[in-house]
């Protein structure tokens, strides 16, 4: 599978596909619920549908447009949104969860000429026809209707030339869920995806991940997708909260990437289950609960407490928790199947230099941002103040010689 290639070179998220394809043509890249039973999609189906979206935008003029996605999670989502970024152009995506004036305001802001949306979402794209500035509207459920074009249109786009993509073009917008005020749309380049997904060299033993946190979320999309690409991983999409227990059992994943809610949720089930069941080993019972395979459990977003995960870890099952923001695209530093720590966000990932000074966490490194859209005062205080952070969600005790002096500065001060 080619493992001695240094993924770090790749170019932008194409190439990332490209590598994908030529390495695992034939393996399943995504596996969700239909109507009509389960399918999956191969990287080979996925390079030739990314390259149908983006032939099409090229071909329409598109090239370096902003498209927004508002839709749930589902392959759709990750035609568009590679599409997208394939033709030169960038992905906006959103958060559902928004109400439909905010997403039309925030589609607006960012410039959007393109609107990718699923049925759900139709009035936010009905609201969005007003304004005049949105040239294409694509249904992802291939219901449009008047004025409206259907991806099935988009996938069987080809032959438009597609433009050079260079590490530091724009790549998307993601907004960040700020508590106050207007959301500020983060700015990542292509480089700090690449960057933040192939930055962990060591072989991790899963092979298939559940995707269950949106995708307009930057530790979702880089924590399954991008890392599941470059490692040829089969990603199943659960397709509602309500489903989750349904689809883990019915997919049999070996890792997910989870908020500490849903880990506390998950971890309680399971260990519920493991009591309800005296004739199997707790052990057993636990694996039964996630279908069979599960090796791990990722969270991040918010601390988990560490009695709880060393606790679960007894059953056999390893909570990995680590740290991140959108502005870093977003892994700053997590724990491994191979080395980790409850309590610890775990060590910084190699392409981050990470410095602690004045109870302050500094950090630079390829996958930081290149500003906030429109918001030259905020990217200036964050060249300033990149990350402040309270100490206790830190492991501060790592041997600083485990980086050598160059990733990471040991503070005795904050040590306690």
């Amino acid at each position: 599978m080619h493992n001695d290639i240094d993924l770090t070179g790749l170019q932008s998220l194409r190439a990332m596909v490209d590598h994908a394809a030529e390495n695992y043509f034939s393996a399943r890249f995504a596996t969700f619920r239909t109507p009509d039973g389960v399918r999956s999609k191969t990287y080979g189906d996925f390079k030739r549908d990314t390259r149908g979206v983006a032939s099409y935008l090229c071909g329409r003029g598109l090239i370096g447009a902003h498209a927004a996605i508002i839709s749930a999670n589902s392959y759709e989502w990750l035609a568009a949104f590679f599409g997208v970024v394939s033709a030169g152009a960038v992905a906006v995506p959103l958060n559902i969860g928004e109400p439909p004036e905010t997403l039309e305001r925030l589609t607006l802001f960012a410039d959007c000429e393109i609107v990718f949306f699923d049925e759900k979402r139709r009035a936010v794209a009905e609201r969005l026809k007003g304004s005049g500035k949105i040239k294409l509207f694509v249904s992802l459920d291939d219901r449009a209707s008047d004025g409206e074009t259907d991806l099935s249109e988009l996938l069987a786009g080809s032959g438009a030339f597609l433009p050079a993509i260079a590490p530091d073009d724009l790549c998307s917008i993601i907004y960040t869920s700020g508590t106050t005020g207007m959301p500020k749309g983060v700015m990542l380049s292509h480089k700090n995806y690449i960057y933040s997904a192939t930055s962990v060299h060591v072989a991790c033993p899963t092979t298939s991940l559940l995707c269950i946190l949106p995708l307009s979320h930057a530790f979702c999309f880089t924590a399954v997708i991008t890392k599941g690409i470059v490692k040829g991983k089969e990603i199943f999409m659960n397709d509602s909260m309500e489903n989750l227990m349904e689809n883990i059992r019915l997919f049999k994943p070996e890792s997910m990437a989870v908020v500490p809610q849903i880990a506390k949720r998950l971890m309680f089930g399971a260990l519920k289950f493991a009591s309800m069941h005296p004739e199997m080993s707790e052990q057993a019972a636990v694996k039964a609960f996630f279908g069979g395979k599960i090796i791990d459990i990722i969270s991040g977003g918010a601390p988990l407490e560490s009695e709880l995960a060393i606790r679960f870890e007894k059953t056999g099952v390893l909570v990995l928790n680590g740290y991140g923001m959108t502005e870093c695209a977003p892994i700053i530093s997590n724990n491994a199947t191979y080395q980790h720590r409850a309590g610890s966000v775990g060590k910084p990932i190699p392409c981050m230099d990470v410095v602690i000074r004045d109870s302050q966490i500094l950090v630079k490194g390829p996958s930081v941002f290149k500003g906030y859209y429109k918001n030259p005062e905020e990217t200036k205080a964050a060249e300033l103040r990149v990350i402040l952070m309270n100490n206790r969600y830190v492991d501060y005790t790592v041997d600083p010689r485990y980086y050598d002096g160059k990733y990471y500065e040991y503070n005795e001060n904050l040590a306690a």
